[in-house]
């Protein structure tokens, strides 16, 4: 997911019931951003991550980290995708979130991937909007 000040996606939204016990499964978002000043609404998704209850995990992955960031650095391919999803794509769900050029980009990374379209929700949104 890329981010929009002015745009809060219902993915998030709904990792906010994850935090409070709501949600039955874990979600992990993989949040893609070019810098760590580039992340909206770190800290309501660290506070609902590290909640009593947390079942969201965020995997932040900058394209153009400062040199002191220890997280993870590149674009989400399909590489990065197994590093922070998992080798095994059987029975996941996936959320797409962002620019239509990410969203097409990240909807290709998948389909490689091996994750049927049934599987897959999307919402693109322009920076425009």
């Amino acid at each position: 997911m890329q981010n929009n000040p002015r745009h809060f996606p219902a993915a998030v939204l709904s990792c906010q019931d994850a935090g409070k016990g709501g949600a039955r499964l874990p979600v992990t978002l993989a949040y893609a951003n070019k810098s760590e000043a580039d992340i909206v609404f770190r800290a309501e998704l660290d506070a609902i991550a590290a909640g009593e209850s947390p079942r969201l995990r965020v995997a932040h992955v900058l394209s153009r980290p400062d040199e002191g960031w220890t997280g993870e650095r590149g674009h989400l391919d399909e590489t990065m995708l197994r590093r922070v999803l998992g080798e095994n794509m059987t029975g996941k769900a996936f959320y797409v979130s962002g620019p239509p050029g990410f969203v097409t980009a990240a909807l290709r990374s998948l389909k490689r991937l091996g994750v049927p379209e049934r599987r897959i929700r999307r919402e693109p949104f322009s920076l425009l909007d």
